[in-house]
């Protein structure tokens, strides 16, 4: 150990002096591999592995790893080769030799696989596993079915020997934690609170949405990495392994408090007005307060701050003058003050939550937010996804069972096809056709470097060099992202061509079938990806904004079934689709903007931006307007009252129904449809209060339970109205037929 550490020692001084931080971490990212491959194919021969080039297969996996995650890898991982094995024996053994039934169950087994793989961000690596190790037993197994209790108990054996080997070198030599790029991350995130805040207090005077936008979708990106992050950390750092609640926790209330101040935006219109003015005098300076808070966090953990200011900041009214006002416009006093005092505990929650993670003496902090409960990962993309999969991997047996050569019957074309249709889930491109050339490439290069060199090596040695070498030049010269699928198929040619073995013989003729089955595989898997996708960035930003609008559509139809309690099973689970697409959606069109092919569209960035933030409004606006309904389920709301909701809410889907079909929105003119809007809000004020009046004249006024939930109805259908004129605003800037042409 104490000669490890001195040459590592040796190694980082020498480093420190010779090359930037950045180069000396490309050096190190690619001689791990090289040293883990080395290594583990040489155990392999010595333990004499029936496919010792397996071994050098899980740490190839492993290394596409990044900060942190090596070790996570490690824990899902062989677990997940032992599960796989055990599919593949329970499928060979389910359909020995009858292929019309054994191929279509291995399909939909990779398809269901590649589906979890996506919705479990952090241990998504188990699902790869299980579908890949399978699909190598079984492929393997083809020509040789009598063996495939042998081959899944080597493939295990190897997958293990490969792992531990990598996450050995990984721990001794050159051990990289999560848990500081994690404190980075949290610093960045505590920051863009405090700027959201900023941006969107500032938002109330100038009307400026492009700020808010920027700093929201920074603050959204930022929660998605550390999500991942607290994953990965759990496993290497010991200190977010013991508080892992906690940070869930952490993330649940920043997700709430950029919601949260998104809400705030829809009570602004109520702030203007004398009678809120006189009920809550003291709220210029409790802002000040909020953004007191949020400031310390983002200079720091700040635990001081946090014993002067043990309770989170809360909107006091004054109550004599809040006496003087009839019961509905004090409740809409309630609803301004219960959206101020909301965020007033989230930022306190959040604060806590910072100062502990910095300060373990400090008191346990207490969640503001009720458990959820775990619920299925529900995703249209991902089923999508999941599905191009499956229909390359079905063209690939289609191919292969009845078209491929008979003297190369074997399952390397079928394993190699699979794989690729699998390795399409987690390494997007987005270009098929530029993968169908790297898989040519890497064809090329492996095929020319192992002939040049296999056939003249003698020794152990010899190979163990040629194999380091191999591997670091290509870790170390293609170490961007864009090139990830290229490294990708150069090692898995490189590895597959020669088979290494103990006896190892040159055989020219396997050298170049082998060759040519991975171009081929590589081609048919490219090309069907091609076909089934259809990379073109303008019409899938146009299928998701209809598929948005769709979500939107059925909300609103079943909310009146949701508040009547009558909502059937399947329509419980479209409720649950449509309300994750509404978080989920705006995020996936941030990805495709930034593949927009601006030369054609001619569309600035900022536009497709001010689009995006309006559909991140709308889905909040609606999933506000659901919830507030559903809450007040026991609340009986007078019937001319219901009734104008009711007729409000179906011009809303038939709104939502004239933006779905027709991706052309310069028919309406904002300016008229504007003033139609505030007109309805308007009649629903006028008749709230005309409601309240004629109720106290009979001597039985209404409650102010009931009237904080009418008023909070107000605010909710003022936020979807005002939603709908953002996209209405920002959508008419934009030409949509032209995104809507078919190209090549």
């Amino acid at each position: 150990m104490t000669i490890l550490a001195a040459i590592k020692n040796r190694f980082n001084d020498w480093g420190e002096r010779s090359m930037s931080h950045d180069f000396q971490l490309r050096v190190i990212d690619a001689v791990k591999p090289a040293i883990s491959m080395s290594i583990a194919i040489g155990l392999a021969f010595y333990l004499d592995f029936k496919q010792p080039y397996w071994a050098a297969f899980a740490v190839l996996m492993m290394s596409f790893s990044t900060t942190g995650q090596a070790f996570r890898r490690v824990l899902v991982g062989i677990p997940g080769t032992f599960v796989g094995g055990i599919a593949a024996l329970t499928i060979f053994s389910i359909f020995p030799q009858q292929p019309i039934f054994l191929f279509p169950v291995l399909i939909l087994y990779c398809g269901i696989s590649m589906y979890f793989l996506q919705a479990c961000k952090v241990n998504g690596y188990f699902f790869f596993a299980i579908s890949f190790v399978c699909l190598v037993v079984i492929t393997t197994s083809l020509p040789h079915s009598d063996d495939i209790f042998a081959y899944a108990l080597a493939r295990l054996e190897e997958t293990c020997l490969g792992m531990t080997v990598y996450s050995t070198v990984t721990l001794l030599l050159w051990r990289r934690s999560a848990w500081p790029i994690l404190q980075e991350k949290v610093t960045v995130m505590t920051s863009l609170h405090s700027d959201l805040f900023r941006e969107q207090m500032r938002r109330v005077e100038t009307t400026d949405r492009k700020k808010v936008f920027a700093v929201q979708r920074k603050a959204l990106r930022a929660l998605d990495k550390i999500e991942e992050l607290v994953g990965f950390a759990v496993t290497d750092s010991f200190t977010v392994w013991e508080h892992r609640n906690y940070w869930r926790a952490f993330i649940r209330h920043s997700r709430e408090l950029v919601r949260a101040q998104l809400r705030w935006g829809w009570v602004v219109p109520e702030l203007r007005k004398e009678f809120m003015r006189r009920c809550l005098p003291e709220l210029p300076t409790k802002v000040k307060q909020l953004e007191t808070r949020l400031h310390a966090m983002k200079y720091g953990a700040h635990a001081d701050h946090l014993r002067r200011n043990p309770k989170p900041v809360q909107l006091e009214r004054d109550e004599a003058e809040f006496a003087k006002l009839p019961y509905f416009l004090q409740a809409q006093v309630i609803v301004v003050q219960c959206a101020f005092d909301e965020m007033g505990h989230l930022v306190h929650s959040i604060l806590h939550y910072h100062c502990f993670f910095h300060d373990n003496t400090l008191e346990p902090p207490t969640s503001y937010l009720s458990n959820v409960s775990w619920e299925l990962p529900l995703d249209f993309e991902y089923f999508i996804t999941a599905l191009q999969s499956m229909v390359v991997f079905s063209v690939a047996v289609l191919i292969w069972f009845f078209w491929y050569p008979p003297g190369l019957y074997n399952g390397q074309f079928l394993m190699l096809g699979g794989a690729f249709s699998l390795i399409s889930v987690f390494v997007k491109t987005h270009d098929p056709l530029r993968d169908a050339k790297s898989y040519a490439l890497a064809t090329v290069i492996i095929t020319v470097v192992y002939v040049c060199t296999l056939q003249f090596l003698t020794t152990y040695y010899e190979l163990g060099t040629l194999i380091f070498c191999v591997t670091f030049l290509v870790y170390f010269i293609l170490n961007k992202p864009d090139q990830t699928l290229f490294k990708l198929a150069l090692l898995l040619a490189w590895l597959s061509f020669p088979k290494f073995a103990n006896v190892q013989v040159y055989d020219f003729k396997t050298v170049i079938n082998s060759a040519m089955t991975m171009t081929l595989a590589g081609i048919v898997a490219s090309m069907g990806l091609y076909i089934v996708a259809y990379p073109v960035a303008e019409l899938h930003f146009i299928r998701k904004r209809r598929r948005f609008f769709r979500s939107a559509i059925t909300i609103l139809e079943l909310m009146p079934y949701e508040v009547k309690r009558k909502l059937s099973l399947v329509d419980r689970f479209r409720l649950n689709v449509c309300m994750q697409n509404f978080t989920r959606l705006p995020q996936s069109m941030l990805s495709i903007a930034e593949r927009l092919d601006r030369t054609i569209i001619r569309v600035p960035r900022g536009q497709v931006g001010e689009v995006i933030f309006s559909f991140e409004l709308l889905g909040e606006a609606l999933f506000s307007l659901y919830r507030t309904q559903k809450n007040g389920q026991e609340v009986t709301i007078a019937p001319e009252l219901l009734q104008l909701l009711d007729e409000w809410r179906r011009v809303k889907i038939k709104f939502f129904t004239q933006l779905e079909r027709n991706i052309i929105s310069t028919d309406y003119r904002i300016d008229t449809l504007q003033q139609h809007l505030r007109s309805r809000l308007e009649r629903i004020e006028t008749t709230i209060e005309r409601v309240n009046k004629d109720a106290e004249n009979r001597g039985q006024p209404i409650s102010q339970k009931e009237n904080e939930l009418l008023y909070l109805l107000l605010e909710r259908n003022r936020g979807v109205s005002n939603a709908m004129m953002e996209y209405l605003s920002a959508s008419q800037k934009i030409d949509w037929e032209e995104w809507a042409q078919p190209r090549f």
